[in-house]
């Protein structure tokens, strides 16, 4: 009775589906930009590849200014044959798996781009 329905997607297209009620509907753990720092340079992510700018409430506008500038340049690092980026997350294992043969890493922000043109940020 509890299952409602299942479908494959991406992070993407679930998050652009339930961006607008993140902080409306308790139940989507994972899916609110602040919750975790995994979550926040996710939403900054977000916001860096579509042009628009992150709505981040609570945050400190220079961690703020900070994630966006090391984006920046992990992305100009990227070549342009795979851009676009898509967007997903991904927990540490498979980050470190991922680091061994990614285009562009940035440690900090727990962030790299594949060679599929993903980027993918750790959000555990």
């Amino acid at each position: 009775m509890w299952f409602i329905a299942s479908f494959d997607a991406t992070y993407q297209q679930v998050y652009d589906i339930m961006a607008s009620y993140q902080h409306g509907l308790p139940i989507l753990r994972g899916l609110h930009r602040e919750d975790s720092y995994g979550n926040f340079v996710a939403s900054v992510a977000q916001a860096v590849l579509t042009g628009g700018a992150p709505v981040l409430a609570g945050r400190n506008t220079a961690d703020l200014e900070d994630v966006q500038k090391k984006l920046d340049y992990l992305i100009r690092r990227t070549p342009d044959g795979l851009k676009p980026l898509r967007l997903d997350r991904c927990n540490a294992a498979t980050y470190q798996n991922a680091v061994r043969a990614a285009v562009a890493v940035d440690r900090d922000i727990r962030a790299l781009v594949t060679s599929r043109g993903v980027l993918l940020v750790q959000a555990d």
